[in-house]
């Protein structure tokens, strides 16, 4: 049992963190869903059209500083052995992360208005636009403050951190679009105020943390590491605001709309899948130097997918019943897009993995190609689909393109660290799926009532675990030794006599 013990601890210790950093990730996305009835309510479909491709915007603009420098400050953080050489490293890193942020601002604040032309047709956002080139340099700040949190591994002040964020974000975005009427505008100036409080709390609770010591030796390699991964990011997030984008150019910000709170549904998948990526970088990067570092990404790879289908397939399951509860009646065609939207996220949420080996490399701009060519094919498929299939053509392009995505990622990575995948098991994986999708379909898919329909796809969607059973995808006694490290684990880290 020790063996099995040991054998244990790495996904355990991924385990614990991801759970950890799940309070956070699920409390923002409890309070998210909670308010979205709110906002479709107290907005007009045009006016959440227009939020949802700002929102896409500011997703693609906040990856010049969000995305490219935390991998970098994990990766090369965790190549240094003394103290000193550390906090050098998080002084370079912080230098960076706010003069990136400030002169992208600076440029959208004196473009706004070519800006909320090109996105919106008028240039009657671009207030709005400006308000979010502020809230980017804050929420900039907030992203480094939360990168020390996990490096500390300190999960729950994390998460208590970004609960605090988001209640602040949309309590004041509410009361500025319900009390104040100030639409789309007052939206904005609710998270821009969210993110002031957000980022005092942070400096706060990093306070013996933050560090101004500046290298340029540090500067140069942080930017050599993280640069490349900017075009990578960048490519994934064009994927929505292409999206949005498109169905605006063909139809109308009401389809934006519609499209947008199917997107939210199916991105229901990143419950399960968030608190992972937040806790992934760091356990990857401190892994991998042991010896069954490749084995521990492999085991990781494989439950990461099979956790996710399943939550795929849940929320497909009642997506008509959550749809009713979160939007009017005028958003229920938001369903047709809900699945292909939830496979697309658990293919998005396998990339950190598949991605790994330029990372640990410091390859990383062998990434670029795979994502721009995920990203060309997506407007390729839309400029296609859309025309005929409207806003299904449009989940169905973004499934194709996360797909192509993880595969050609996959393929890169494998040439520089390979990563040998279970293919038993997830081929038992998929045959579960598959089985479980066709009885979901077959139970009642025309109900007139969606509660009677769920009463009935809820024992199809119990196939799911059953047959991964039946199929030995796991065994009991593997799942009894797991509850046991586990139990074990938390005992000894946690239990006073």
């Amino acid at each position: 049992m020790l063996v099995m013990n040991k054998s244990f601890q790495p996904l355990l210790r991924l385990s614990g963190q991801s759970l950890a950093y799940g309070m956070g990730v699920y409390g923002r996305q409890i309070i998210i869903y909670l308010t979205l009835p709110l906002l479709t309510t107290l907005m007009t479909q045009q006016e959440y059209g227009a939020v949802s491709i700002i929102t896409s915007f500011y997703t693609v603009i906040n990856t010049l500083t969000n995305v490219g420098l935390p991998s970098a400050t994990f990766r090369i953080y965790n190549d240094r052995e003394e103290s000193a050489q550390k906090r050098v490293t998080l002084g370079s890193s912080q230098i960076l992360f706010f003069a990136l942020a400030a002169s992208t601002a600076v440029l959208i604040i004196l473009f706004a208005q070519p800006v909320s032309r090109i996105l919106l047709g008028n240039i009657q956002y671009a207030r709005v636009i400006q308000i979010v080139a502020l809230l980017l340099v804050f929420d900039t700040m907030n992203s480094f403050g939360n990168i020390l949190l996990r490096l500390q591994v300190r999960p729950l002040a994390a998460s208590i951190q970004s609960i605090i964020f988001i209640l602040t974000q949309m309590g004041t975005a509410i009361l500025f679009i319900g009390y104040f009427e100030l639409g789309v505008t007052g939206y904005w100036m609710g998270y821009l105020l969210g993110a002031v409080v957000g980022m005092s709390l942070m400096i706060w609770l990093n306070r013996e943390f933050i560090v101004f010591e500046v290298s340029r030796k540090q500067i140069r390699e942080l930017l050599s590491y993280g640069i490349p991964l900017i075009p990578a990011a960048f490519s994934l997030n064009l994927l929505q605001l292409a999206d949005n984008y498109m169905i605006r150019t063909f139809f109308n910000l009401e389809q934006v709309a519609i499209f947008a709170v199917g997107y939210k549904i199916g991105s229901i998948v990143n419950l399960v899948i968030g608190p992972f990526k937040l806790a992934w970088p760091n356990f990857a990067f401190t892994t991998m130097n042991k010896a069954n570092a490749k084995k521990t990404y492999r085991d990781i790879f494989t439950f990461v997918f099979s956790g996710s289908i399943f939550i795929a397939l849940a929320v497909y399951t009642m997506r008509d019943i959550l749809i009713a509860i979160l939007a009017p009646e005028t958003y229920q065609t938001a369903s047709q897009v809900v699945l292909w939207i939830a496979l697309s996220m658990v293919a998005y949420g396998l990339y950190p993995i598949t991605s790994l080996g330029p990372k640990i490399k410091k390859k990383t701009h062998q990434l670029i190609w795979v994502t721009v060519f995920a990203t060309l094919l997506n407007i390729l498929l839309n400029l296609i689909l859309i025309p005929t299939m409207g806003i299904n053509g449009v989940s169905g392009a973004t499934f194709i393109s996360f797909l192509c995505l993880v595969v050609f990622s996959y393929l890169v990575s494998q040439r520089l660290y390979r990563i040998p995948l279970d293919w038993m098991r997830l081929g038992k994986v998929m045959i579960a799926f598959i089985v479980t999708g066709f009885l979901i379909e077959l139970s009642l898919p025309n109900a007139a009532n969606p509660w009677i329909s769920l009463s009935y796809k809820l024992p199809a969607l119990l196939l799911y675990p059953v047959l991964l059973i039946l199929l030995r995808f796991t065994s009991f006694k593997e799942i009894t030794a797991f509850i046991t490290s586990g139990k074990n684990n938390f005992l000894e880290r946690f239990w006073v006599d």
